[in-house]
């Protein structure tokens, strides 16, 4: 992996729209969800009576939820587990886009290292699915993984190690050109990892950021929208700007 920027940064530059994607962020409804500065953990995330953190949001959405961060930066690893649904999905967005920064000192890696880093700022974990992240300043990237996800990583793992291909194309939709297969993946994956709870992060939609230091990585994360964002300074040792890998399918 190169020890400089500007190769990841120019393929970064394919990823994203000729012109910022932008969405209205002004009206809100009552049940929406604020973060400030200045305000309180403690506090009911009411306009006047705001969250000091992402995290502290995210704990209290339920689907249907949009958290509107107010300007300024904020400090922190956030974890999301919960779902949204397909028609009440749970947003994160700047109140005002381009002026929201979220930031998190994650660990440094070696420009030795071939594996995704996958220690990042937001955390959409253990196959939470429906969330949408958009119009935010991101140090350090999002990491979007789909349950057991690891299990199904490592199974993939042991089959390149071994240069065994044709097991590998007998995963649903992945020998040949057959999108209609891929709601097969998951059930396949149960039966040749043994672990009955794998389950893929659907649906979910990192749109118009503005990322440095790492990207997009995701790992069994299906039929979501990456769009519009911009991904540079990206050091070596953490991996491409947008890396979906581990079955993760249909994403546009």
């Amino acid at each position: 992996m190169s020890r400089s920027t500007r190769a990841l940064t120019a393929a970064v530059a394919l990823t994203t729209a000729a012109a910022p994607f932008v969405l209205t962020t002004t009206a809100h409804a009552a049940g929406d969800l604020f973060v400030a500065t200045t305000g309180l953990d403690s506090n009911s995330g009411a306009a006047t009576s705001p969250l000091r953190t992402v995290q502290a949001a995210v704990n209290k959405a339920t689907p249907g939820t949009t958290i509107r961060i107010m300007p300024g930066s904020y400090y922190g690893n956030v974890k999301i587990k919960t779902s949204g649904t397909a028609s009440a999905p749970i947003r994160i967005t700047a109140q005002t886009p381009g002026t929201v920064t979220l930031t998190y000192n994650s660990r440094p890696e070696t420009c030795s290292n071939s594996q995704p880093a996958g220690d990042r700022t937001i955390t959409i974990g253990g196959g939470a699915d429906y969330w949408q992240i958009d119009n935010l300043k991101i140090h350090n990237g999002i990491y979007i993984s789909g349950q057991k996800a690891n299990s199904a990583y490592s199974w993939l793992t042991n089959l390149v190690n071994k240069l065994d291909w044709s097991t590998r194309r007998k995963v649903p939709g992945h020998g040949a050109y057959n999108p209609s297969a891929l709601g097969g993946v998951v059930p396949h994956l149960r039966k040749v990892t043994g672990v009955a709870d794998i389950n893929a992060a659907e649906g979910n939609k990192i749109i118009g950021n503005t990322m440095t230091g790492r990207g997009i990585y995701g790992a069994l994360a299906s039929n979501g929208t990456i769009s519009g964002n911009t991904i540079s300074k990206i050091p070596c040792g953490i991996g491409p700007g947008i890396w979906m890998m581990t079955f993760s399918n249909n994403n546009k």
